[in-house]
């Protein structure tokens, strides 16, 4: 199965909706992996995809990171959808966030977010597992 179709599966998966995609438009950013808009008739998704072999297990940890960022109700983090793989495909869905003009209060209140988010603390210093 292509990883297109494995991203249409996964989505049916997750959200128990029969999913049609419409396009998917490669958008920039990244270094090591490619990155896609897939737009579908359940809205618009972010697609993170690379290699498994090279990189295993990257997009669970990416995902448990943002998750673990996302549960200090600090910053905005992006929502995940799933992630998963496709023969030597790996992927991560995310709920994409369209591209807008910074309001005038943007870096104060990034700035607040980041700061919040340093606040909070652990008995430990990092993850108890390896991430990239």
């Amino acid at each position: 199965m292509s990883w297109k179709k494995q991203i249409k599966q996964k989505l049916g998966e997750v959200t128990g909706e029969n999913v049609e995609i419409f396009s998917a438009v490669p958008v920039g950013g990244g270094d090591i992996n490619e990155a896609y808009c897939f737009m579908t008739t359940l809205g618009d998704f972010f697609v993170k995809k690379n290699s498994a072999t090279l990189y295993p297990g990257m997009f669970e940890k990416e995902a448990l990171g943002l998750e673990i960022l996302a549960s200090a109700n600090a910053i905005a983090v992006p929502e995940i959808v799933a992630s998963g793989q496709s023969k030597d495909t790996a992927f991560l869905i995310l709920i994409f966030i369209e591209s807008s003009a910074k309001r005038p209060d943007f870096w104060d209140r990034f700035a607040r977010g980041l700061a919040n988010l340093h606040r909070n603390t652990a008995e430990d210093f990092g993850l108890d597992l390896d991430s990239y």
